[in-house]
């Protein structure tokens, strides 16, 4: 009975031993492969971001993604973990960040980082549903290098330059993002949503977005929003 007893108690162990071995195996490979599909940017960003950070360009005013290609790391992190936090709210992003760590946003934003920022030559500069002409659009373009490189004095506007640079490249050091070549439907819904209170993560956390959205009025967002994805991609 006692020799019964111990074959059994070694069989057990053996299955036991296997089964955890198993799952370890299981948990390994779930790892390896989760790993495997964030550090190729297989995020679920791909679907409106483009896999590359680079989105597919669509016929909706309201659904055009940002590029996050190139954009400083720094900045996107600050930014996805808003969204993470609920500090800075988009219904698209509602949940999607919840199940990520710290570690695997910093992750994300450097991989979209590196991603070189591929421009299309046929867009639309101005990205409006309004009608207009060639015309109208390089006088809105004119309009918003303007208003972008030299702002308004008279009615208290600082030229975005300042913190964004000439080139549209932005400044790190400040989390100030790059625009040159950001997609104007995209610049022009942001500077919205700043200029209603809708969006309260700016540049430097300071409220200082909102108080110079407050300042433009349609056309100066459309102009500015049109100069900058007139501009060259700057890396």
């Amino acid at each position: 009975m006692k020799k019964l007893l111990s074959i059994f108690g070694s069989v057990v162990l053996l299955v036991m031993s296997s089964s955890c071995s198993l799952a370890d195996l299981s948990a390994e490979s779930d790892r390896k492969l989760i790993t495997e599909i964030r550090e190729h940017g297989h995020y679920p960003c791909a679907e409106c971001h483009g896999i590359d950070g680079n989105p597919p360009i669509t016929d909706q005013f309201d659904k055009q993604s940002p590029s996050l290609a190139s954009q400083h790391s720094s900045y996107l992190e600050r930014q996805l973990q808003a969204f993470k936090s609920g500090q800075r709210k988009a219904a698209e992003m509602d949940g999607m960040l919840q199940d990520y760590t710290l570690a695997e946003i910093n992750q994300m934003a450097k991989y979209f980082s590196s991603q070189p920022l591929r421009v299309n030559p046929d867009l639309d500069p101005t990205i409006d549903t309004l009608v207009h002409t060639k015309t109208e659009d390089m006088e809105w373009v004119a309009r918003g290098k303007v208003l972008y490189q030299q702002g308004d004095a008279i009615r208290g506007i600082e030229a975005c330059s300042s913190c964004h640079g000439l080139s549209g490249k932005g400044n790190e050091e400040i989390h100030s993002p790059l625009l040159s070549a950001q997609h104007a439907r995209y610049i022009r819904m942001t500077l919205q949503a700043y200029r209603q209170g809708a969006r309260v993560t700016d540049t430097m956390m300071d409220g200082s977005m909102q108080k110079i959205s407050k300042k433009l009025n349609d056309e100066d967002i459309r102009n500015v929003a049109a100069y900058l994805q007139s501009m060259d991609p700057v890396f």
